[in-house]
């Protein structure tokens, strides 16, 4: 599992980002206004950043529109390559670049879970 790295759902409909960070076995949970709120209805680029040594993470701005909570279910990242340091693969880190998607839905499960 991937520990300690942040995800990030970046909006693709002007609903607000909604971050989590993973746990020991890479699982995390949303937030998006209060803890484990979840996240708002809708499409997402999924970024996933991890600080290193040398470490910056990517920043996805906040949007202020209000939408539905998704739920705050637990998800799980699995790490399969690192770059160095422990770090994530650049490809991951933007949400211009990132090829991890996610649509959240009012109803439903809405667990995401991702190998890198």
């Amino acid at each position: 599992p991937l520990i300690g790295a942040s995800v990030s759902f970046a909006p693709r409909e002007g609903q607000p980002v909604a971050v989590g960070r993973t746990n020991d076995q890479g699982e995390y949970t949303l937030t998006t206004y209060e803890a484990s709120d979840g996240a708002a209805a809708g499409p997402f680029a999924v970024v996933v950043t991890k600080a290193t040594a040398t470490g910056a993470a990517a920043e996805v701005a906040h949007s202020s529109d209000p939408y539905a909570s998704g739920g705050g279910e637990s998800h799980s990242a699995k790490e399969k390559s690192a770059g160095a340091g422990g770090g994530v693969p650049q490809q991951y880190t933007s949400s211009q670049t990132t090829p991890l998607t996610a649509t959240v839905t009012a109803d439903g499960e809405n667990r995401f879970d991702f190998e890198l």
